[in-house]
């Protein structure tokens, strides 16, 4: 999978500014110019004056969203979203020359240039919020330019005698927390839903939201008693939330907050309250949500990464370090190449002398030969042992990948008089595999059953193969021996690195076969059956692979 950069957008189905389609672009910014009207016109509560300046603006959250997602080649809406809203909402409350332009234009500019500094590379900010500092890079953001969109707003309207100058700081105040609250609810609540980031519903989360509920409640119509000291409340069900859920979790529940406190303070405390004080309650109850809910989010993302790297140690554990690899293979080459040149050595001397006997000569040469033949065998393991890292993976039929894999190790069980039993169950599913990796399992499988009984002197001996389905569902292959089976040693080592009870072994058989078969999604382990020992490994069908 490739690397992200920090602007790459969330989805493909959309698809970003420069390729979305003209018609699709279209839907797009009437999409969004109806969304800004309607969050407009429904936050329109506890205005100051005439003008948009309320407690809570949803819809420039919304601004920043469509940028941030869609990119810069909407940025003329910004400019056109807040007289459209002037003019539906409140009927254009200030002249529309110059007043009204300059402030439209306050609005679109200051908000265009918070985007596009997100949106700057440099800053390394990741539409996503996968980090903490995703999150403050995007509040800081938003604090700043909303800063210096309130003050240039309020001295418009001072300046133009639209407000006093007496009302500049409170108007300024209350626009400030309004767009800034919009942008820290909002705004990652709508990155997370396009990034298909949403919270999941179980009975957890209807027990969390019941609490908010019942927070809710009691802060506005529980006992006669302040209502701002029981705003507290509201934190318990948000950081409950964020701490089981991450970042998801804590912006639905801002969003279900905001909600609630616009319907309260509209229709039930209109005028009985200050609103500027519920505004900075409710912007530090978003900042402590956001904050926890990203904390969570950094470690889980922490776990993962790290639960990564114990599955990466744990496989190169099992196959042991290189300097092992390397220590054993000369062990086992040494000693075969050494006997090779000391029959070599007497072959020669045998040839030197004037009455040597032709079969002493053959003799040595046949034994230098099977020497040399050995090391062959351990270098062709050792190759195998590296090709394993790769898996192209193709459908295949079990009866085929054991008749295949029957098919090489026929002729040696044959001269050892050994039979083999093949059984498959009927019906059963092709698999998604490496053919020559399943192939090679269980070749060394069926060719350790074979050295088994040839070890214990238990000839004629058979092998059993069987491919079922397990009680489990599982796709199951079974190689079983009429050997003296495993003992108590063998099964409590079975997968120890460079373990192994044959004279001679290399010890990296059944490790080489558990990396394949776990790199195929099954699992492997030894038994004692009723006959001897069995091996038995498992395959996912097709219809069970992961994309």
């Amino acid at each position: 999978m490739s690397r992200q950069t920090p602007l790459q957008r969330p989805f493909d189905a959309i698809g970003t500014a420069s390729s979305a389609r003209p018609t699709q672009g279209l839907l797009i910014g009437l999409a969004y110019l109806a969304s800004y009207v309607a969050l407009d016109w429904a936050s329109y509560v506890h205005p100051f004056g005439p003008f948009g300046i309320t407690p809570w603006n949803p819809h420039t959250g919304l601004s920043f969203a469509l940028i941030l997602l869609f990119g810069r080649r909407f940025i003329p809406l910004l400019f056109v979203a807040p007289f459209l809203a002037d003019l539906i909402v409140r009927h254009l409350p200030a002249p529309l020359l110059p007043v009204g332009l300059l402030l439209w234009l306050v609005v679109g500019a200051g908000y265009s240039a918070a985007t596009l500094v997100l949106m700057n590379s440099k800053y390394g900010f990741q539409i996503r919020l996968p980090r903490l500092y995703d999150v403050w890079i995007l509040l800081l953001v938003a604090t700043l330019s909303t800063v210096l969109v309130a003050c240039v707003y309020a001295l418009i309207l001072a300046s133009a005698d639209l407000i006093a100058w007496s009302d500049f700081s409170t108007a300024a105040l209350r626009l400030w927390i309004g767009d800034l609250i919009g942008i820290a609810v909002v705004t990652p609540f709508a990155l997370l839903e396009a990034a298909h980031r949403r919270l999941k519903v179980n009975w957890e989360t209807l027990a969390q939201f019941a609490l908010m509920c019942a927070a809710l409640w009691i802060v506005f119509l529980g006992p006669p008693v302040p209502q701002l000291y029981r705003f507290y409340l509201l934190f318990l069900p948000i950081i409950w939330i964020s701490l089981r859920s991450g970042l998801p979790g804590a912006c639905a529940g801002l969003v279900v907050t905001q909600l609630a406190l616009m319907v309260v303070v509209e229709f039930l405390l209109r005028g009985k309250v200050n609103i500027t004080i519920y505004q900075e309650m409710m912007l530090v109850l978003t900042l402590t949500g956001l904050a926890a809910g990203s904390v969570v989010m950094e470690r889980e993302q922490a776990e993962y990464r790290l639960r990564l790297q114990q599955e990466a140690h744990a496989r190169l554990t099992r196959l042991g370090s290189i300097n092992e690899i390397s220590a054993a293979v000369v062990h086992e080459i040494n000693q075969p190449l050494t006997a090779a040149a000391t029959y070599t050595r007497l072959l020669a001397e045998e040839l030197g002398e004037k009455d040597f006997s032709v079969a002493e000569a053959r003799d040595s040469a046949e034994k230098a030969n099977t020497q040399v033949q050995r090391a062959a065998d351990v270098v062709r393991r050792l190759r195998d042992l590296i090709q394993t890292g790769r898996l192209v993976q193709s459908s295949a039929e079990v009866s085929e990948l054991l008749n295949a894999a029957l098919e090489v190790v026929k002729p040696e069980l044959h001269r050892a008089g050994v039979v083999v039993e093949s059984q498959v169950e009927a019906d059963l599913p092709p698999v998604s595999a490496d053919a020559l990796q399943i192939e090679q399992v269980l070749i060394n499988l069926v060719r350790n059953a074979y050295e088994a009984i040839e070890a214990s002197g238990r000839k004629p001996g058979v092998i059993r193969v069987k491919a079922r389905r397990s009680p489990k569902g599982e796709l199951e292959i079974i190689v079983g021996d009429s050997g003296p089976g495993f003992d108590a040693e063998q099964i409590a080592n079975q997968f120890t690195p460079f373990h192994t009870t044959k004279r001679g072994g290399l010890g990296i058989g059944l490790n080489l076969c558990r990396s394949i078969v776990e790199a195929h999604g099954g699992r492997i382990w030894l038994a004692n059956g009723e006959r001897g020992a069995e091996v038995h490994f498992t395959l996912r069908d097709r219809s069970q692979q992961t994309p």
